[in-house]
């Protein structure tokens, strides 16, 4: 719990740290099969968009923003990648925890690299790839938790900077979600 408070402050401090003279274009990237990672990347697009900003989201669930809001948000859904963990047998996150600690680091991993290669099949993924060729933007916004799918966006996309989120044990500070930015080309 405390890490999620941690993480929310973070979100609102990157909120306030990407305020511009202008509007920032921004594209967010929420592969991490999970609901829970969903809900706090609600929060930071809300922000986001509060702020002026137009986001546009690729996350495994609908972003649920109304009103005027709405109008500087643009959105896709990586459309069955829930469905698929649902009619899974395997997908029991209460008998997660009764693997051992090696078991579980691969299990997480082999859950990564399945849930990539289901997103990379998708529509979705194939129009954001063909979106990039015309869509300039300023910001990329990506959990890496676990997937490594689309890192190649930060190489293909021409943006000065990128925010990584990351909310694993393995991050610098430990279990404590953290966000830090990466410079890109031109900086």
């Amino acid at each position: 719990m405390l890490s999620c408070v941690i993480f929310l402050i973070c979100c609102i401090l990157m909120g306030n740290l990407v305020i511009a003279s202008k509007p920032l274009s921004i594209l967010l990237i929420q592969t991490i099969p999970s609901t829970s990672h969903h809900v706090w990347t609600e929060h930071l697009v809300k922000g986001l968009l509060r702020k002026g900003h137009h986001v546009h989201a690729v996350s495994i669930h609908e972003t649920k923003v109304k009103g005027k809001l709405a109008q500087n948000l643009t959105y896709v859904v990586f459309d069955g990648l829930m469905d698929t963990y649902d009619e899974s047998n395997n997908y029991d996150p209460v008998e997660w925890e009764k693997y051992s600690v090696f078991y579980a680091t691969y299990f997480a991993h082999q859950w990564g690299i399945h849930a990539c290669d289901t997103m990379i099949k998708t529509k979705e993924a194939t129009d954001l790839l063909e979106a990039i060729k015309t869509v300039e933007y300023d910001v990329i916004v990506q959990d890496i938790t676990i997937t490594q799918c689309f890192y190649g966006l930060w190489e293909a996309v021409p943006v000065s900077f990128s925010f990584l989120l990351d909310a694993s044990p393995r991050s610098p500070l430990g279990n404590i979600t953290v966000a830090w930015p990466t410079l890109q080309k031109g900086l």
